[in-house]
């Protein structure tokens, strides 16, 4: 989870802190796993299943972080993906998230065949 914090300037007036998110745009990701693939798809299942659409999906709002796990002694790398700019993101209606999925399978076929 990101750390976001909410400051107040002055009444009725706020500032958003979010932490550094370090990694890169989907786009400069290659090559694409289904692991990946699989990883954004949840992402926006889980914004979908709050009933909000992200409302500004493409490569530069979906960042790919490259870090690692560990399993006792073993360490594997693992990807995560972050979703950036919900400034569009609204409340929707289930054909609304019905129509970024498959705007999101687009995009992704997209970038794996590229």
């Amino acid at each position: 989870m990101l750390g976001v914090g909410i400051h107040p300037v002055q009444a009725g007036l706020y500032f958003l802190a979010f932490s550094f998110c370090d990694g890169s745009p989907l786009c400069s990701s290659k090559p694409i796993s289904p692991t990946l693939c699989a990883a954004v798809r949840a992402a926006v299942q889980r914004i979908h299943d709050r009933g909000m659409v992200h409302g500004d999906l493409r490569n530069d709002n979906i960042l790919v972080q490259v870090g690692a796990s560990s399993s006792g002694s073993i360490v594997t790398p693992c990807q995560s993906v972050v979703l950036l700019d919900l400034g569009s993101a609204h409340a929707a209606a289930a054909r609304q998230c019905t129509a970024e999925m498959r705007w999101l399978e687009e995009l992704l076929s997209t970038a794996i065949s590229s």
